[in-house]
């Protein structure tokens, strides 16, 4: 699995493209993204999680998943 970055999405077309973190193009397709609890609507920038196979055109996203956030707060200061 890896981690990527959508460079754009149309939802209409179900298509995009996602820069992964090697720097490879990879072609985003709506029936790969993975059913959660709510419907996931990719934007540009949103990062993702898919796996990646190569095809005959180039790197294909497989089970999309949107990355999780993670909550950075400021660790607490131990002088106080």
């Amino acid at each position: 699995m890896v981690t990527a970055k959508v460079i754009w999405f149309d939802r209409k077309k179900g298509l995009g493209e996602a820069l992964d973190e090697m720097g490879r193009t990879l072609v985003l397709s709506a029936l790969e993204i993975t059913p959660s609890a709510k419907p996931i609507r990719l934007n540009p920038k949103d990062e993702i999680v898919c796996s990646v196979r190569k095809s005959k055109t180039g790197f294909v996203a497989k089970q999309i998943s949107k990355a999780e956030k993670i909550n950075r707060k400021r660790p607490l200061d131990a002088t106080l």
